[in-house]
Parts: structure tokens; C-alpha cells; sequence
């Protein structure tokens, strides 16, 4: 039985970017990613839809919500909070029974 990483806490440090320019994180047994308040810039990174919680709050996010984030049928908790982030926010945010913050 080999074991993955569920839970990656790196919030509050001095991260600026992935040592490779990807959108998608890769699809393994992470389930709570928390990169919230560092220096990370550029589109949101697009988790895949089996995550639990998203945490990338206060860094430099910019550009609009993507939509694959309406495909993320096992996020209970998202925060995008103290980004740069714009447009509007997207109509399955309105259906989803998970809480958003």
C-alpha cells in the first residue's frame, strides 16, 4: 500500500511561484491544498475536482474564476479571499450545497 499527501500546508510564507508553469494541479490524493498568503501571482491554479478544500486566499490571483471550478463536485470549503480576481462570480457558486467563503 503506498501512502500520498492528503494535506499541504504552506500558508503564510514567501512562495512566488511552481517550478513549472501549470493551471491544472495534478491529479493525486490531495485533498487540501492550503497556499494561502504568500506571493503566488498570475491565473488561478485549477485543482482537480475530487478536492476537499481550497484554500488560496490572500496572494496575487488575477483574471476571472475558471469555469471547471463548477466540475468540483467534492469542494466543501473554498476560499479565494484578498486576491485579484474579477469578473463575475460564476452560476453554479449558486447551487453548490458546500460552503464557500
Amino acid at each position: 500500500m503506498s501512502a500520498s499527501l492528503c494535506i499541504l500546508g504552506l500558508s503564510y510564507n514567501f512562495l512566488t511561484s511552481f517550478e513549472e508553469s501549470f493551471i491544472v494541479f495534478p491529479s493525486t490524493g490531495l485533498f487540501y491544498p492550503d497556499l494561502s498568503f504568500n506571493f503566488l501571482r498570475g491565473s488561478l491554479p485549477i485543482p482537480p475536482p475530487s478536492i476537499l478544500f481550497y484554500l488560496v486566499s490572500g496572494n496575487g490571483f488575477s483574471g476571472e474564476i475558471p469555469p471547471q471550478f463548477c466540475n468540483m463536485t467534492s469542494l466543501q470549503v473554498l476560499d479565494l479571499s484578498h486576491n485579484d480576481l474579477s469578473g463575475m462570480l460564476l452560476p453554479c457558486f449558486g447551487n453548490l450545497r458546500s460552503i464557500l467563503i
